[in-house]
């Protein structure tokens, strides 16, 4: 090698470049997985799983927002016969205070009130849910 690339460094210096290029290009490839048709089709199922999984959620999702939406439906309805019920027991209350239906519609507005109340405690906590 000396006496042959004695009067040109530089060309062997290149040579020994490249073969240390090619080795590593070579090592890198031998180090790699083959990925064959039975690992590209593992490598799918994967992916379509992954895909499965997320619009699985995003029905879960959609169905919690339909519910959440039927749940407000229903409590804001139940607001509106709470302050029918309430402003009729009122404007009745001023003319017969001591009246026995007064009384019992009196507890069913209380019982009312309750669920109201407890119904959007509970609706709360699942909204920071």
């Amino acid at each position: 090698l000396q006496g042959k690339y004695h009067g040109n460094p530089m060309h062997i210096a290149v040579i020994i470049s490249n073969c240390l290029r090619e080795e590593r290009r070579i090592l890198a490839a031998a180090s790699m997985p083959v990925q064959g048709p039975l690992e590209k089709s593992l490598q799918n199922s994967v992916v379509s799983e992954r895909q499965r999984n997320v619009e699985h959620k995003v029905s879960a999702i959609k169905n919690s927002a339909q519910m959440t939406d039927q749940d407000v439906k229903y409590l804001e309805d139940l607001q509106e016969e709470f302050d029918f019920r309430y402003k009729t027991i009122q404007s009745l209350e001023q003319s017969d205070k001591n009246s026995i239906l007064i009384k019992q519609e009196m507890l069913a507005l209380q019982t009312m009130l309750n669920t109201l109340d407890y119904k959007r405690k509970v609706s709360d906590i699942f909204c920071l849910l």
